[in-house]
């Protein structure tokens, strides 16, 4: 992989990468780098429950007592 300034790769003994640091001064405000980041925080939580907007906003409007 080509050197890219701002981004420092860590590799196991084995060669193989392992970590990577960004100079956020660099890349920080990179709209990929967000796109990244967000794909991996949702595949963190792929395995969570999953509820309907519909059902959640008519849940919460019983439990204060909102009438429709």
């Amino acid at each position: 992989m080509p050197a890219v300034k701002g981004i420092k790769f860590e590799k196991d003994t084995k060669g193989r990468a392992k970590s990577v640091t960004i100079d956020l001064k660099q890349h920080g405000n990179d709209r990929l780098l967000e796109d990244y980041l967000d794909n991996i925080a949702a595949d963190a939580n792929e395995k969570e429950p999953r509820y309907n907007f519909r059902d959640v906003i008519n849940k919460i409007k019983k439990k204060r007592g909102i009438k429709e």
